[in-house]
């Protein structure tokens, strides 16, 4: 059942008619096995046991435009572009931020749907300590990784499994994984 709630306020000597639609949340159901998910650079690998499903990251795509921002600010380091620099380049990190968000949107909901079809619980890695460790890697790699962004992934992957109703499970991961 949707609720629609309506609000009429006076602010500022200015009508606002506020509208939010509350979904309440599907019932959890008890799981028959886990789905795991490994995020990773290239892809991410989906699967159970001996069966796995390997979905591509945006993260090249991306990486050109921000790739074209940087060369554009190589190129145009003199102060008579300045304007016409900083709306190129604007555009160029937004459009990358863009890229990985829709795809992150869109895997997510895959996983999860997969998972609730065949009544899963989804397993991640607890990756907050990603960000301690990259100071160790190469450039071009810790940019991917940047680029990536492993949180907003898993923040993704945790509200599809709250919405849908299903389980999500937070794993350690083992060993030097970073």
């Amino acid at each position: 059942m949707i609720i629609l709630v309506e609000m009429l306020l006076l602010k500022d000597g200015k009508f606002i008619l506020e509208i939010s639609k509350r979904i309440p949340k599907l019932p959890k159901y008890t799981p028959r096995g886990i789905l795991a998910v490994d995020v990773n650079e290239n892809y991410i690998v989906i699967g159970k046991s001996k069966i796995e499903r390997r979905l591509g990251t945006a993260v090249e795509r991306a990486l050109h435009y921000k790739r074209l921002a940087e060369n554009l600010q190589k190129k145009y380091s003199s102060t008579r572009y300045n304007v016409w620099l900083r709306r190129r380049v604007s555009y160029y990190h937004s459009k990358a931020r863009r890229i990985i968000e829709d795809w992150v949107k869109k895997k997510s909901h895959e996983i999860v749907a997969s998972a609730k079809q065949h009544q899963y619980a989804v397993a991640g890695e607890d990756l907050t300590g990603l960000i301690e460790s990259l100071r160790k890697l190469p450039r071009e790699h810790r940019i991917s990784l940047l680029v990536l962004s492993y949180r907003r992934i898993s923040e993704w992957i945790d509200w599809q499994c709250e919405k849908n109703g299903v389980t999500a499970v937070v794993i350690e991961p083992k060993g030097d994984v970073y």
